[in-house]
Order: structure tokens, then sequence, then C-alpha cells
């Protein structure tokens, strides 16, 4: 009973609260200035089908694979910087446009990414004498502690969890814990939490996206494009349909 989108019907295309982006009005809902945005970037896995080494001798001291987002560099205003720093000026524009009345900005890693990524926050902020670390902690724009996945057990063939096999929880590990950290928290908080991945500089929702949660008070929401056939990795999406609908 499980239908990947790409083979809907057009009527079964309709019981998904699909939005398309070009039909969201372009425009700042007054209501995000009462809310901060919580930004965190999955940098839990080293991403071994990326080669990189090359990058990371000619731009940084490490011989040893980082993650992907630490390990890959582009230009961004007139210098060579790394994602994971790109990151954190991206996140910074939410202040800088006045969209969200803060930022708070965190990073998901792994044993074997967390030095590189930590290693971020000690980088010269452009243009100034002090760090990210120091950036990020002003009442607008805050640094969170990072959160570590640890390796977790699998489901074998008896669909029983197995540490035969142990993986990292990825997407759906960073989701859980989420969710948890809400319904175990004393009260709620007025707050867009935003996961991305670590090397996807598309990944944070713009201001129509989050003018567009907030007036229709959306709990949830995925961002998806096309899938391309270079995708083959990725998940697919699909409707399950089951007796109770």
């Amino acid at each position: 009973n499980c239908f990947p989108l790409p083979i809907l019907s057009e009527r079964e295309l309709n019981e998904l609260p699909i939005q398309d982006y070009e039909k969201l009005e372009d425009y700042k809902s007054d209501k995000l200035k009462g809310f901060t945005l919580e930004i965190c970037k999955m940098q839990a896995g080293l991403g071994t089908s990326v080669a990189r080494n090359d990058l990371l001798e000619k731009y940084t001291n490490r011989t040893e694979l980082g993650a992907k987002g630490t390990d890959l560099f582009i230009k961004y205003q007139n210098r060579t910087a790394s994602i994971a720093e790109v990151q954190l000026l991206l996140a910074e524009d939410f202040i800088k446009q006045d969209i969200v009345s803060g930022v708070k900005f965190k990073n998901l890693v792994n044993s074997e990414t967390k030095k590189a990524v930590e290693d971020i926050w000690n980088l010269k902020y452009p243009d100034s004498k002090i760090t990210y670390d120091e950036a990020f902690s002003t009442e607008k724009l805050s640094k969170l502690e990072s959160v570590e996945q640890l390796m977790m057990p699998t489901v074998d063939e008896d669909q029983e969890l197995s540490f035969e096999r142990e993986a990292p929880g990825g997407h759906a590990f960073i989701g859980f814990y989420e969710l948890m950290s809400i319904f175990e928290a004393d009260e709620a908080s007025s707050s867009i939490l935003c996961i991305g991945n670590g090397e996807d500089l598309k990944s944070n929702p713009d201001k129509k996206i989050l003018s567009w949660i907030v007036d229709q008070e959306i709990p949830i929401v995925m961002i998806t494009t096309t899938k391309l056939d270079k995708d083959k990795k990725g998940g697919q999406i699909a409707l399950i349909k089951n007796s109770d609908s």
C-alpha cells in the first residue's frame, strides 16, 4: 500500500498537502518578528563517496576527512570559504534582513566530524578580529551546543533491532531528537526549527516560506525539488494507504 509520488494519478496527488513554491505570496509576514529561527545543519557523516583530499591539502591543515560541509569550498564574498563557514554567514542574513527576532545555530556531528566542525567556530569573522564563536554570542545571533550522533542498531531480516550491524541515524535521528525535545520541554517556544544538510546552501527556508508557515500555522514542512537521474541514492516520497486512511 505504498505508492511513490512519480506514479500517482492526478486524483491521488490531490490527496497530498503539496504547496508549489511559485504559488506562494512573495511577502514577509508581520508574525515572523515574534519567532526565532533555530538552524540545525547535518554534519555527522564523512561522505566518503566525495573525493576531496586535494582540497584539504590546499585550504586546511587537516589530512583526515571531516564533514562534506567542512571539506568543500566556494568563492563567497570575494574569498574562499568552506561551505560550513558560509552556512554561518547565511544564518546571519536572517538578522541583517530583519526577518525574524533571532537566530540560533547548531550542528549535528559525530565522533569523526566533530573536531572539523567545531574548528569552524574558531575562524575569524570576515573583516573583524573576533571569531565566529564570539560573533554568535549576542541576543539576536547565538550558538547552540552541537548534537552528537552515535551509531545505532539496525533492523534485521526478522524485523528485530540488531547490534550486528550499526549505522548512523541521520535524518530520522535528528527528526526524532527534535520532536522529543519539543514534547519534553516545560513550555512551548516561539521558534521555527530548520534542519538541512551541511553541504546544501539552499536548505534554509526564505521569508516567503517562513511567512506561509506562520500564517497557516503549519507544524511540519518538507522542502523538496524534482528528482534527477543522478539522485538515485536519495529517498523516495510516497503515499501510504491504510485501512484507516
